[in-house]
């Protein structure tokens, strides 16, 4: 309903672990009606869901079933699946999805976290901005992005 009025999604404290399953599938979502603009909306709303602590002050991140559901249910182009490898290989410490992945987790994310991990090796962190997800490119002067407090 809020995306009806602001074209927003409203991002509030959730318990640890939840609150990206209904974003993705919103996102699934927005790629059978077309709507790129919802779908960017839905990407900013998962960006900010990443730098909002839960109801312990603690960053969350997505658990090994959100994982499998978004790569079961997006395309390997979809902007969405690296917006969740970097989240995942932009946390200072080993999150707990990373240290409990069981077999049924999916091989693809896997590759791409370990390829994202070596990547960042090498380079400086810097936060994650949701208009690099985006379908549609936009004006990045138009958007602005929380600052990273994990640091």
């Amino acid at each position: 309903m809020h995306w009806l009025y602001f074209s927003t999604f409203a991002v509030v404290g959730y318990e640890a672990g939840s609150g990206y399953r209904p974003l993705i599938e919103a996102y699934v979502l927005g790629d059978k009606l077309l709507d790129t603009k919802f779908q960017d909306a839905v990407i900013d709303a998962i960006v900010e869901r990443r730098y909002a602590k839960d109801l312990d002050c603690k960053y969350t991140q997505p658990s090994n079933d959100t994982i499998n559901w978004l790569y079961s249910h997006t395309t390997s182009s979809a902007p969405i699946r690296q917006l969740f490898v970097d989240m995942l290989a932009d946390f200072r410490r080993p999150p707990p999805a990373v240290t409990v992945f069981k077999k049924e987790t999916s091989q693809e994310f896997l590759l791409q976290l370990i390829a994202k991990l070596y990547e960042r090796r090498a380079t400086d962190k810097t936060p994650l901005k949701a208009s690099d997800y985006y379908r549609q490119p936009t004006d990045p002067s138009k958007r602005t992005q929380p600052e990273d407090k994990s640091k």
